[in-house]
């Protein structure tokens, strides 16, 4: 019965409302009761590492009456109930058993929140976080795009990476990222409990925790026995003005000046539903002097009256300080915030009745990862944009039972890698006339071998690279494979030759990962430089000159390496002056032994330094070349004299 009214709907359409023909099966549309999907064409698709997969399809949704009850900024036709409307709808798929996490990342800078695009923030990511690679991502939490709160820019939402609470205080609500491979990895539709007070942890040089500490007040000094952190605030005047750091000037305090992070955080009062007691803080960094002095708006400090924070603080100590949380979202490392759940327990939920741009994050019932961006307002295109049932049905589609509703409109950004260029590519079609700069997005991340690469021998013809892997982050490196000049050729004892190469030329070289018989390009790569043809020193005439014994050396020099060099006899030393070392008044000295000494220089380049090898040293017991027909050394060896 369910087909047979599948079929007479499609008839319905066909005749009456001349729409696009339903060309799927019957049996691919989702019907989720109150919004129908299914897909038309696959407009793109890229196979990423580790297993994940991104899809572009064109498709089509409907809704029943009452579910869409606004088209979306910019479109006049009116709405019809069940009709069926053109999408594009891009997906990223992650694998449970990828080995791949879904982290929230912000590009701050100087302690500020700043708007950029998600392939930005991406590469920021990866810039202070050796090992690791993005491979996607979407767009965030929805953020203060005009600046208006008076920390401006910030997501309205919690944000988190890795442990790293930038940002406690929420508007809506907030999901968390296990990323454990388990099938609940989300944590989201919870109660957010924020501890009342920040905690600080102190940390020793190899970023080792080794305690933490309840701090009691804040920017208030210290009673007995309690600890105070101590930082900027930011405050505006009017609403339209623009905000402004209050430095706070401090007495007998561990000072963190010009910190990884100082980031203060609070609302405008009766502005967006912020009150003014919508306090938090952030900060991280490296305690530089203890004493007083003015905060600025990189810096912080902690005061204390407690015997053992004061014990633990010391000058050159990690310390961070963050608001934490209990609960459902206690030790959950990565958490960004929502506008409104989609489905949880495999149903729809929330009630967006606006046509719009929408990115979205689910999980399935395996415990993968999903990702989605429709893309809307540009019905012209095809891409009309998704109610929450709509939403709902094209996630239900792929396979999700818990989802969530991120930021939308023309924020709405999908990125995926291309490994051949080391570049992120846009692959929805964003509804502004360019891609939006926002305040975090939500990567996909994996992990790279943590390698050191050095030469260790270079010659004019051939290079030498030592590979050694200081952290394998589950790559066998057995496996591991450096392409240079156009040839792939294996780590084997972590080391890795090429020769046959020209003299005094920049070759560029790139580590890959191979998975059975595909490479997989690591994007660790660098550039270096054969060198000149190394010196000669063919042969060595030593006689006397009078009183004075001479060395002559024939250095075969074809590229001017040479620098500087002398002749080393028993503790006496004489510079090499144009191949000639002169002791004088050496007639009746013996001596038990010589040594040349040539320093050159082969002009070899170790990605953009260049490094002089002005301590490369020949140190060398040569036979002695005499030329007798010289008829100079009748007193050469005279130890009786």
């Amino acid at each position: 019965m369910m087909k047979l009214m599948k079929r007479l709907t499609t008839l319905f359409i066909l005749v009456f409302t001349l729409v696009v023909p339903i060309t799927a099966a019957e049996t691919d549309i989702t019907d989720i009761g109150i919004a129908k999907y299914y897909t038309e064409s696959v407009k793109k698709e890229t196979y990423l590492r580790n297993g994940v997969y991104h899809v572009t399809h064109t498709g089509y949704t409907s809704a029943i009456e009452g579910e869409v009850t606004d088209m979306g900024m910019g479109v006049d036709e009116e709405f019809v109930p069940n009709k069926y409307y053109a999408q594009q709808v891009s997906i990223l798929d992650i694998p449970a058993t990828s080995n791949a996490s879904l982290i929230p990342w912000a590009y701050i800078t100087d302690s500020a929140w700043n708007l950029e695009t998600v392939g930005k923030i991406a590469k920021d990511y990866e810039s202070k976080h050796p090992g690791e690679k993005v491979i996607a991502a979407v767009n965030g939490d929805f953020y203060d795009i005009n600046g208006g709160k008076m920390y401006p820019y910030t997501p309205n939402n919690i944000h988190a990476t890795n442990g790293d609470i930038f940002k406690s205080v929420h508007t809506n609500s907030a999901v968390g990222f296990l990323n454990d491979g388990s099938t609940n990895p989300l944590v989201g539709n919870k109660p957010i409990i924020r501890n009342a007070k920040p905690t600080l942890a102190i940390y020793d040089e190899n970023d080792v925790l080794i305690k933490e500490f309840m701090i009691d007040q804040v920017n208030e000094e210290p009673n007995s026995n309690e600890t105070s952190v101590l930082y900027p605030r930011y405050g505006v005047l009017e609403h339209q003005q623009p905000p402004k750091s209050i430095s706070v000037d401090v007495a007998g305090a561990y000072i963190v000046h010009n910190g990884e992070y100082s980031i203060p955080y609070s609302g405008v009062p009766g502005i967006f539903g912020y009150e003014s007691d919508s306090q938090d803080f952030f900060g991280k960094g490296i305690i530089t002097y203890f004493g007083d002095g003015s905060l600025g708006p990189n810096d912080f400090a902690i005061k204390t009256n407690n015997t053992e924070v004061e014990a633990t603080l010391k000058i050159g100590s990690k310390i961070r300080v963050q608001y934490e949380f209990t609960g459902d979202f206690e030790n959950v490392d990565n958490i960004i915030g929502y506008n409104q759940a989609i489905l949880y327990n495999g149903s729809k939920v929330g009630n967006i009745k606006q046509r719009a741009p929408r990115t979205m994050v689910g999980v399935k019932a395996d415990g993968s990862y999903i990702l989605s961006v429709v893309d809307g307002r540009q019905p012209d295109k095809g891409m009309y944009g998704a109610t929450t049932a709509e939403m709902a049905a094209i996630l239900t589609h792929y396979g999700a039972v818990e989802a969530y509703n991120l930021d939308g409109g023309g924020s709405s950004a999908m990125v995926v890698l291309d490994e051949q260029t080391d570049t992120f590519k846009v692959v929805n079609t964003y509804s502004d006339s360019k891609e939006r700069p926002v305040s975090n997005a939500l990567l996909v991340v994996v992990k790279n071998p943590v390698l050191e690469i050095k030469p260790v021998e270079i010659t004019s013809s051939s290079i030498k690279l030592e590979v050694d892997v200081k952290i394998e982050n589950g790559f066998n490196q057995d496996n591991l494979y450096v392409e240079l000049n156009g040839e792939k050729k294996p780590v084997i004892n972590n080391e890795v030759l090429f020769t046959n190469l020209n003299k005094q030329q920049n070759y560029r070289y790139e580590v890959y990962y191979k998975d059975n018989d595909t490479y997989i390009r690591l994007n660790i790569y660098d550039e270096i430089k054969t060198a000149k043809n190394q010196l000669i020193l063919e042969s060595i005439n030593i006689y006397y000159e009078g009183n004075d014994l001479v060395f002559y050396l024939k250095i075969l020099d074809s590229d001017n390496v040479f620098v500087s060099g002398k002749v080393i006899l028993d503790d006496r030393e004489v510079n090499i002056i144009n191949g000639v070392a002169i002791f004088r008044g050496f007639k009746g000295s013996t001596f038990d032994s010589f040594k040349p000494e040539i320093v050159y220089n082969l002009g070899t380049v170790e990605g953009e330094k260049t490094t002089e090898i002005s301590d490369y040293v020949i140190y060398t017991e040569v036979d002695v070349l005499i030329d007798f027909s010289m008829n100079k050394f009748n007193n050469f060896y005279q130890p009786n004299d």
